[in-house]
Formats: C-alpha cells, sequence, structure tokens
C-alpha cells in the first residue's frame, strides 16, 4: 500500500503471519508498506521477536498431528532450530530479557495447560514435578522467573520463582491470590487477592497486596473501595478491579475498576467505572498518602466497552481501544500517566478486532490487527495508513532496523 508523499511514516521492519507468493507464512515488510517479502512458509499462528530483535520464535501446529511446533529464526528467515512438542494449542508468553530463552504455554484437549522454556539449544517442560500445573509466566528485567499454577478447585495459587538460570524454581507462596508482575527492582511481586464465588466461580479481585519474593510475606497496599475514596468521588461500595496493567519500567500500575451493581451474582456488572493510573514505586514505599500516589485519573463514559489498557515502550503513554455501544466503530485514545488526552481516532469497520494492539519500538506509532489487514497509527498525530490488506499475529523488530 502506497503512502501519501510527504505524509510521516512508521520506520524499521514488521513481521506477520498471511499469503504471499503463492504459499502461507512468515512475511517481512518495512513498517511504511514497502519491501514486503516472504521470510518463510509454514502454518504458524503467533510471532514474537527477541528483545534485542536479532531473532524470532514462531508458533504453530504441526500437519496432521496433536502436536505444536516452536521454530526459531534468524532476522533473515533462516532457520536456527525447530521442535515438537505435545498440545492442540499454544502461545509464546514473553521472552526472558537477559538470555536467549522464551516461555511457550501449550493446551491440549482435556488436560491441564503445560509450560515450556525454549531456545535455540533446546526445549524443556517447566515445573512438571510441581503439582499444580503452571498456567502463568513473567519475567523481570534482572531476568528472574516468575510462574503459577492454580489448584484443581481454583480456590488457591501458588507463586514459584528461579532466580538465575542456574536455580531451581522455588515455592514462595500459596494463596488466593491473581498475580500481576514484578515490582520493586524485581524483589516485590505485584497480585490481586480474590474472593472465589462458590455460585458463580467468578473471582472477585479487591484489595492490591505486595508480596516479598525473600519470604513470602504478604504486604496489603490498598483496597478498591479506599482506592476509589482516594479518587475525590463520593465513596460508593462494591468497588471493583476488573482490568489492569503494569508499565514496561515496573513504575506505574493502570487499573479498571468499578462499583458491581449485583454482587456474586452471572449477570454483576460495573458501573461507575474510572481508569486509575498510580505510582507504583512510590506506593511500595509507602512514605506519602494515597491520594498523592494517583497520578491519573480517566472517568469511563456508560455505554462503552474498554480493552484492557496497553503501555508504550517507554512507560510514558497509555493505549485504550474501546467500543461504543451498538456500533462495530472502535475508537483508540491516547493518554499520558496523568490521563490527559494525547490524541484519539475513530475507527470505522473493526467489528473483530480481537485486543491485538502494537506499539512501534520507539512509542510513536500503533498498529492494529483487523479483518481489513494490518493498520498503522500515530500515536500524536492525525495519520492513519493501511500496511497490509490482511495478516495476523504483528511482531514489530525492537531494533527498528531491516
Amino acid at each position: 500500500p502506497a503512502v501519501p508523499p510527504g505524509q510521516p511514516r512508521a520506520s524499521g521492519r514488521i513481521l506477520y503471519l498471511g499469503y504471499r507468493d503463492g504459499q502461507s507464512g512468515i512475511i517481512s515488510s518495512a513498517a511504511d508498506g514497502t519491501d514486503q517479502r516472504m521470510l518463510s512458509g509454514g502454518n504458524y499462528t503467533q510471532l514474537r521477536w527477541s528483545p534485542r530483535g536479532d531473532d524470532f520464535v514462531a508458533v504453530g501446529p504441526l500437519p496432521e498431528s496433536n502436536a505444536l511446533q516452536v521454530a526459531f529464526f534468524s532476522p533473515n528467515g533462516q532457520p536456527q532450530a525447530r521442535f515438537a512438542i505435545p498440545g492442540t494449542s499454544g502461545s509464546i508468553l514473553d521472552w526472558s530479557p537477559t538470555e536467549p530463552t522464551v516461555t511457550v504455554i501449550t493446551l491440549q484437549e482435556r488436560s491441564a495447560p503445560t509450560l515450556w522454556l525454549a531456545s535455540p539449544t533446546g526445549i524443556s517442560r517447566l515445573g512438571a514435578d510441581l503439582g499444580p500445573p503452571l498456567s502463568w509466566a513473567d519475567w523481570s528485567r534482572s531476568g528472574r522467573l516468575a510462574v503459577t499454577g492454580y489448584e484443581p478447585t481454583g480456590a488457591t495459587m501458588t507463586l514459584w520463582v528461579r532466580d538465575t538460570p542456574l536455580d531451581p524454581l522455588r515455592q514462595v507462596i500459596t494463596g488466593a491470590f491473581q498475580p500481576i508482575g514484578f515490582a520493586g527492582g524485581g524483589q516485590t511481586f505485584l497480585a490481586f487477592d480474590f474472593i472465589l464465588d462458590q455460585v458463580t466461580g467468578f473471582r472477585r479481585f479487591d484489595h492490591l497486596v505486595a508480596i516479598d519474593l525473600t519470604t513470602g510475606a504478604q504486604r496489603p497496599l490498598l483496597d478498591a473501595n479506599q482506592l476509589q475514596a482516594a479518587t475525590g468521588a463520593t465513596p460508593q461500595p462494591n468497588q471493583r478491579f476488573f482490568q489492569w496493567s503494569l508499565s514496561p519500567d515496573d513504575q506505574a500500575l493502570a487499573l479498571f475498576m468499578g462499583q458491581v451493581q449485583y454482587p456474586g451474582t452471572p449477570s454483576s456488572i460495573a458501573i461507575d467505572r474510572q481508569l486509575i493510573i498510580l505510582n507504583i514505586a512510590q506506593l511500595l514505599i509507602d512514605v506519602l498518602p494515597l491520594p498523592a500516589q494517583i497520578t491519573g485519573v480517566l472517568p469511563i463514559r456508560e455505554g462503552v466497552g474498554y480493552l484492557p489498557p496497553r503501555w508504550s515502550p517507554d512507560s510514558q503513554w497509555l493505549a485504550l481501544t474501546f467500543y461504543q455501544a451498538n456500533t462495530p466503530r472502535l475508537q483508540l485514545l491516547i493518554i499520558d500517566q496523568t490521563g490527559r488526552q494525547i490524541s484519539s481516532h475513530d475507527l470505522a469497520d473493526f467489528s473483530n478486532y480481537n485486543d491485538s494492539l502494537l506499539w512501534s519500538p520507539d512509542s510513536r506509532w500503533l498498529l492494529l490487527p483487523t479483518p481489513l489487514g494490518l493498520t498503522i497509527i500515530s500515536a500524536t498525530q492525525d495519520i492513519v495508513y493501511p500496511l497490509t490488506s490482511g495478516g495476523t499475529a504483528p511482531a514489530w523488530q525492537p531494533s527498528g532496523t531491516p
């Protein structure tokens, strides 16, 4: 697709899955829409660049089998390694920031999820002897690995941590909590306490806690009713957290919260919703009153459905995507940490958008996969242009180099 002459455009290289030259596979494109070419044929469902952009991994089903392939490639599409593992579906969770290792989770019909550690030199199942099946993983910026797994009833979860690649997983805590991620320089873990409703099976998140990764001790940070009151709004009962996102630098936490109208029923809905941005670094130190640790508040209009917020790589901006009621139109809003609007875009015909929003490495552009193809959007200007007329599972090379 042509970009109008003189119009600013994104830079770097993007991979996506699509059909070209008579075959399906991994396609490479410059971010301005030029230089599109097939890198490698194959049946894949997801792509992910390594943190330095010097290789990438692809996951997808193996033809005519109940197995998945995990394949590593160089930037130009040259195969480095390929492994087959059991599973009917799978997804790439994340790369380690300090070693060439990626976490992959797989599912098999009528079986619990399985977590794997994969690299170009090998693949191994993680935590096979731990008991509860592992279903979630996260890396700290220093390369510490945290994994969690629910017991069969779903009433409690266990957190394990691997401090270095040479260490085994060690159990930190078992309890009723939902993981968020690392904070405090990787020494602390953020989570929500939850209450499991025995009738509906829903988990109710209303307390934010910090877990000491050395001792396993939990420290309450705040609850939803307390946070809602700290915004200056009229206090309302039954406040709950229902979507959240931790910034890449672990310094800020964006939370959607609202009042549950019908607690404990399958028809529970949240009203009087708002997005709150917290300074997690200050909250962990606990030297300021709670209102001073709130950096931004954004009220949510009724009849609007928001998808989880996405932080820019530099942790300065948040991208919010939302639907208006009874319309297929998607709207994109960019805000800073104070909740101030940077830009907005009203996008038509995004009725099947699947929450695959992707930031550019320089935090200046966003990429949206849609039924019509891949679309590039400026974070600060009124610029929107098509990258492709088709394609799924895009991945933007971190280094931004071809």
